[in-house]
């Protein structure tokens, strides 16, 4: 319904009634309030992103990474294989690639196509340690319904890491959250939720436990008993809680935690890992480090010294220098 508002005396304005705006894909309930809990929980953590222009015979042969992925499909064509068993994508510009770590994902380019690519490694988290991607079942290839806002928000990603200017890291995060709430707004037919299926109302006895977690992972001395003291249940029933929600068991979950720490301090410090296993909440640094080869498949001192082009290194172009003027 249009309504009339007087402005200055005049009736000449009217405000756009809730109807005439395009409306967001809709989520199933019950998944849309635990959609909004993730955003409100959501941790944003960027590694780098780099901007890549792909010759027509490049390829990328099936590959698995240990962080997750975001690709944006700023020029060219191709095809995309991604998981276990394949899937295969049509990729056009406008599309955005999520890989979730360790997945396996391939990358041809059309014939005569040289195919641009904005490649951003990311660890996303919602609830303290639950990683978004296999949280809520994001993998595959969705079309960004505002295309020119999303070129943008990836473009000035990788101008931000190429520059690193003061409060790059912030301004990441901010970019990347635009990314991913685009996403859930536009294609939430496509959430899965293939951990919690219809465990929503047990998830949210979980989230007294997933605060704690929060807040003393760095502790050696959190313990499953204080886990479940904080969540007003038992040790039996939390380890129960936490199979049917997620998949995992509370000592995997905390762990996965730790390390996804650890790693951001190998990569933005050059702290020794007895150093860093004690930041992370480990009392043993031998522990860490079989604990760390578990989860990222990689000893802590192969992850620190992967090179920051590695994502991508059979590339035949150069990565894209872009130089912008200060001003």
């Amino acid at each position: 319904m249009v309504q009339n508002v007087r402005i200055d005396g005049y009736d000449k304005a009217r405000r756009r009634a809730p109807e005439e705006f395009q409306n967001f894909s809709a989520v199933n309930p019950p998944s849309d309030g635990l959609i909004q809990n993730c955003l409100k929980s959501m941790t944003i953590d960027p590694c780098s992103a780099y901007e890549w222009v792909c010759a027509p015979s490049w390829r990328r042969e099936s590959a698995r990474f240990m962080d997750p992925l975001l690709i944006w499909i700023a020029g060219g064509r191709g095809r995309a294989w991604i998981g276990d068993p394949a899937v295969k994508y049509e990729l056009g510009p406008g599309d955005i690639m999520i890989i979730p770590k360790n997945l396996a994902h391939s990358i041809l380019p059309g014939k005569g196509e040289t195919m641009r690519l904005i490649i951003v490694h990311v660890y996303i988290r919602v609830f303290g340690s639950a990683d978004i991607f296999h949280f809520l079942g994001l993998s595959g290839v969705f079309n960004a319904n505002d295309r020119k806002t999303t070129d943008r928000c990836f473009t000035e990603l990788a101008r931000e890491y190429a520059h690193k200017p003061s409060g790059w890291r912030e301004n990441m995060q901010s970019y990347l959250n635009q990314v991913m709430i685009g996403v859930l707004r536009h294609h939430g037919e496509k959430i899965a939720l293939p951990t919690i299926g219809n465990n929503g109302k047990k998830l949210a006895q979980l989230i007294p436990a997933f605060d704690v977690v929060e807040r003393k992972y760095q502790a050696a001395s959190l313990s499953v008993r204080e886990i479940a003291r904080a969540a007003c249940v038992s040790e039996v029933y939390l380890r129960k809680l936490f199979r049917q929600c997620l998949g995992m068991s509370p000592v995997s979950f905390i762990q996965q935690r730790r390390i996804s720490h650890a790693c951001r301090l190998l990569r933005q410090t050059e702290s020794g890992l007895k150093e860093i296993a004690d930041a992370s909440g480990f009392s043993d640094v031998y522990y860490f480090c079989r604990v760390f080869r578990n989860v990222m498949y990689s000893t802590p001192g192969n992850y620190r010294n992967l090179p920051e082009n590695h994502l991508y290194p059979s590339i035949l172009h150069k990565q894209k220098q872009v130089l912008y003027k200060k001003n």
